[in-house]
């Protein structure tokens, strides 16, 4: 109470309360200032007390000091200073505020300076603590050494310094040094526009940038690092968290530690760094380093341009590639590796291939190959593993009974060394070092070239096979088997049907339960349990003594069609009627036999008829017969020497028949009208031709048949002689014997038997061999086909035509049409008339003249066809030496030099030198 008595007593006797009628209001003032400011009363220094007593003092002064600016009006100023300081306070303009030792409030209006050596030098500045300056209008500096040096700015705190317009710097040694900057933090940088710096020793040197944190530092145009030591150092680059850093234009590294240094880059998560331009890292220690790439999920990488990484320690390294799941790798350009350890393993040359399931597309390096399915990591690779090949194709898994390695089983289409192949199902293509196949089904096998298996356990192994059906092997190359379970190890050959077995090659197999061995080449086995073995040679057969020749009697061993088997035999029907002919290897159906077979009735019926009329009526015209049919066995034994002659001797041999005939009694008219029908026939098939005894066979049968059954036929008709005239057999083996000479060729008559063994007769073939006919059709067709000696063709072209009166044809398709013509050789046409003329030809200069009428003209030869434009050369043709030879190109060459060498009259020269 004492010391509040005195200081109130003091205040008394120093200040005194005055009416300021500028303010409005009491204010107190020192006693010994002057009223309205007169004289040097305006300025003073105060200087009372000592200890605790002054400091109490000063802080009220410094109040009342404040209180006195606030009120305005008075033009009224403070200088507060202390007892032994080595610089008083100053105060010198409109309401400045100086207080404390060595303090300056003397420069502009509205300072105030508080503390010692302290400076508030710009208008309604105001600074505060020891050294603390305020520099520029309006700014504030509070604190040990602070410095406000930017107008509005402020800086609280030791050592802080607002140097920028507008600016703020909070904290010990704070710095806001650019305009509308904010500094807050020990140490704490705000260096460009309008940015701002909180947390120990952060940093925002660029314009618009932040810097949130310890040791956080954001120097770029609008970069903003936030957290301990966290750093953006690019225009646009935001850092966020822990050591994260953005060091490149609008990059993002958002986490502890994480990374973004391309440029639009951002890594998300702990240790993530994006390193790309406009790459993503998200995930804990995921990368993404190539262009444009993704990497999402811890420890995922893409490392190529525009790489795709989605999943734990996925990782794409190729160009453009994607990999999808945990451990997935896509490691060439392009390629695809979707799943759980998907394309792990792959080499860099795996380029455009595409792995989609878990551990599909492993330890891979061929190019463009696909595979989808799923494998089990620690057991069993996944599809399309191992591959080496390219544009491979792998759809399956795997089932554990097929190894990849001793360790690990295998999937579909692991371990393929070939190009271009499919497979499809579990344990489907394994394996395969062939291009080209198509393995589908479970455990389906296509290892040849081009080949093709479908169907569980379906194997095809040949190059271009085709195996279809469950448990199939097809091994020959080119082959086939579609159902099942077939097998077929013979190239090119078929099977098509269950169970079935081909060992042979170029084989063909329609049924079930077949079994073709090897050796049969070529064979075909037709329906269900058929069998099948080697076709037997047939070359030729042995009917009634006569040896008869077959068409394709020679086959090989699996020249064979099977139908059935033994126990089971098949009809074939509907087969179309086959060609008959010597030559012909058609099938014969049953409507052809039977018309054979109504033939061969007629032929004994008539024949036996004939025969029994004759053998009643007489022995006379028998014995007629005999002797004409005598002479026509010698005419037919030189037959190929002569045909006019046979004719003209059976024709003599028949006439004595008829006169023999005439002259029996009445009981064998009727034998005479019948058989003088027969041989009138006969003998006017006889003498309408010179070259074919066929007509012999059409008089003695009334048929068109052709006398290769003759033999048999007659021998038929004989023994019914011989059966129904035992009362005169010697008739009927004279008969016998006339007729056995008749058709010569060494054919003999048993009356034991009633039978005329089969002749001999020798014609000439095209290439000048001979063949033993054993009847006299075979010998005429012969002829027909191959010539007469000296005398052959070898040709099925059409037969030769000689239209023109004695004219004459020869060759294939050749045609004279002119009379007297010849046309000469296969498609010869001779058809130009040839009247008797004369006149000139003309080639060019030259004249060339012709007459043809001092001869007479028989017809024109020709060895072409002027008409299609055929020619032959005639080669080999002797000098001529008459006046109508033909001329060779010797002498044509010999006249044309002698020419050159030889003069005209009136035009001769004798030289050597180059003619003119």
């Amino acid at each position: 109470m004492a010391r509040a008595a005195y200081r109130q007593k003091s205040m008394n006797r120093t200040y005194r309360t005055v009416w300021n009628a500028a303010r409005g209001a009491i204010v107190a003032v020192s006693e010994l200032d002057r009223a309205n400011g007169k004289g040097k009363a305006g300025e003073r220094t105060v200087a009372c007390c000592t200890g605790a007593s002054a400091a109490l003092k000063s802080v009220t002064l410094a109040v009342l000091g404040s209180m006195a600016m606030w009120s305005g009006g008075a033009a009224a100023q403070v200088a507060i200073s202390g007892t032994n300081c080595p610089g008083s306070a100053t105060a010198t303009t409109n309401n400045g505020i100086a207080i404390g030792c060595g303090t300056n409030a003397a420069l502009a209006s509205g300072e105030i300076a508080i503390g010692g050596n302290v400076t508030a030098s710009g208008v309604n500045s105001t600074a505060v603590g020891i050294f603390s300056q305020a520099s520029a209008q309006a700014a504030s500096a509070f604190g040990t050494s602070a410095n406000a040096s930017g107008s509005n700015s402020a800086a609280l705190g030791p050592g802080a310094k607002s140097s920028g317009a507008s600016s703020a710097a909070v904290g010990p040694f704070a710095n806001a040094s650019n305009a509308a900057a904010f500094a807050g933090g020990n140490a704490a940088s705000a260096s460009g526009s309008a940015s701002v710096a909180i947390g120990s020793l952060s940093s925002a040197s660029g314009d618009n940038s932040v810097s949130v944190g310890q040791s956080a530092v954001a120097d770029s145009l609008g970069s903003a690092a936030v957290g301990s030591g966290a750093q953006a150092t690019a225009s646009g680059a935001v850092a966020f968290g822990s050591n994260s850093a953005a060091s490149s234009a609008n990059a993002i590294a958002v986490g502890y530690q994480s990374t973004a240094t391309g440029t639009n880059s951002m890594g998300l998560m702990t240790n993530a760094i994006a390193s790309g331009t406009q790459s993503i890292a998200v995930g804990t220690n995921s990368r993404s380093s190539g262009t444009s790439s993704v990497a999402l999920g811890p420890t995922a990488q893409a490392t190529n341009a525009a790489a795709t990484a989605v999943g734990n320690a996925a990782k794409a390294t190729g160009n453009t590639a994607l990999a999808i799941g945990g451990q997935a790798l896509a490691s060439g350009d392009g390629t695809v590796a979707a799943g759980q350890g998907a394309g792990a393993g792959s080499t860099t040359a795996n380029t455009g291939s595409v792995a989609i399931g878990v551990a599909t597309g492993t330890l891979v390096s061929g190019a463009q190959n696909t595979a989808i399915g799923g494998g089990i990591a620690s057991a069993m690779r996944g599809a399309g593993s191992g591959v080496t090949g390219t544009r491979n194709v792998a759809l399956g898994s795997g089932d554990g009974t097929v190894t990849y390695d001793g360790t690990l089983a295998a999937s579909a289409g692991s371990l393929v060394s070939g190009n271009d192949n499919v497979a499809i199902g579990t344990n489907a293509g394994i394996g395969v070092t062939a291009s080209g196949t198509t393995s589908v089904g479970l455990n389906a096998n296509a290892s040849g070239t081009n080949a093709i298996a479908m169907g569980v356990g379906a194997q095809a192994s040949g190059a271009n096979s085709l195996s279809i059906g469950t448990g199939n092997v097809v091994s020959g190359a080119n082959s086939a088997a579609i159902g099942d379970p077939s097998t077929v190890t013979g190239s090119g050959s078929y099977s098509l049907g269950n169970n079935n077995t081909i060992n042979s090659n170029n084989a063909f197999v329609v049924g079930n339960g077949v079994s073709l061995p090897a050796g049969l080449d070529g064979a075909v086995v037709l329906g269900n349990a058929s069998t099948v073995s080697a076709a037997v040679q047939t070359p030729n057969a042995v009917i009634g003594g006569a040896t008869y020749n077959f068409a394709g009697g020679t086959p090989a061993a699996g020249d064979v069609v099977s139908v059935g088997s033994t126990a089971a035999p098949r009809q074939i029907q509907n087969v179309a009627a086959g060609r008959v002919s010597a030559t012909s290897t058609d099938a014969i159906n049953g409507s052809q036999l039977n018309a054979s077979n109504l033939a061969i009735e007629s032929l004994s019926t008539s024949t036996a008829s004939s025969i029994t009329s004759l053998s009643t009526s007489t022995s006379t015209g028998i014995g007629s017969l005999s002797t004409g049919l005598s002479s026509a066995n010698s005419a037919i034994v030189s037959l190929s020497t002569s045909t006019s002659t046979v004719v003209g001797s059976l024709s003599t041999g028949i006439g004595s028949l008829s006169t023999g005939l005439s002259t029996t009694t009445s009981t064998i008219t009727s034998l005479s009208t019948a058989t003088s029908t027969s041989i009138g026939s006969l003998s006017t098939g006889l003498s309408s031709t010179n070259s074919s005894i066929t007509s012999l066979s059409t008089g003695l049968s009334s048929t068109d048949s052709n006398l290769t059954s003759l033999s048999t036929a007659t021998s038929t008709g004989i023994s019914s002689l011989s059966t129904s005239l035992s009362s005169i057999t010697n008739n009927n083996t004279n008969l016998g014997n006339s007729t056995a000479g008749a058709i010569g060729g060494g054919a003999t008559y048993d009356p034991t038997t009633g039978t005329i063994s089969a002749p001999s007769y020798v014609t000439y073939n095209s290439d000048g061999s001979t063949t033993i006919n054993n009847n006299v059709g075979s010998a005429i067709d012969n002829i027909n086909a191959n010539g007469i000696k000296y005398f052959h063709a070898n040709s099925t072209a059409p037969d030769s035509q000689a239209l023109g009166l004695d004219s004459v044809a020869i060759g294939p398709n050749a045609i004279s049409r002119v009379g007297g013509s010849i046309a000469l050789g296969s498609g010869s046409v001779a058809d130009r008339a040839t009247v008797p003329a004369s006149g000139i030809i003309r080639n060019g200069s030259a004249s060339i003249p012709y007459d043809t009428t001092d001869q007479t003209l028989l017809g024109a030869v020709s060895v072409g066809d002027a008409t299609s434009k055929t020619y032959r050369q005639i080669t080999n043709v002797a000098d001529g030496t008459g006046q109508q030879d033909a001329v060779t190109v010797r002498q044509l060459t010999g006249a044309l030099q002698s020419f050159a060498v030889t003069g005209q009259k009136y035009f001769h020269a004798n030289s050597t030198a180059a003619d003119s």
